[in-house]
């Protein structure tokens, strides 16, 4: 499932115990579950422990949304640079959201069900 997100910009990259990407169309990306940063240098897989306010993601900022999509419960955002991230479904918990633009707002389910808000 792609999610329309392919051409926005990162204009915000916080970390609440989540990771926080905001676009400059109005998407919010939370990922409350393990994730893995993909890129040149090799993968960093994050814990949502271990993410704090003194994790620095900032370097997303400004970055170019090449795509952004759902297969196999698998979230995936590819950036323009080649950077990857990539959420796995939790068996336990929501893993992730999207939310906007609008009123938009599609959960990655314990599992990796998807449920869907506010698309026609």
């Amino acid at each position: 499932m792609d999610l329309g997100l392919a051409g926005q910009f990162v204009s915000e990259a916080t970390c609440e115990f989540a990771l926080v990407l905001r676009t400059d169309a109005g998407a919010e990306i939370r990922v409350e579950s393990d994730f893995t940063v993909s890129g040149t240098g090799g993968s960093v897989t994050y814990s949502p422990e271990d993410v704090g306010e003194t994790t620095a993601f900032d370097w997303l900022v400004g970055k170019h949304i090449a795509a952004a999509a759902v297969d196999d419960a698998i979230l995936t955002i590819a950036l323009a640079d080649g950077t990857k991230i990539s959420v796995s479904p939790d068996e336990d918990f929501e893993a992730w959201t999207l939310a906007g633009p609008g009123e938009r707002k599609i959960v990655s389910m314990p599992g990796g069900e998807l449920t869907v808000f506010g698309v026609e």
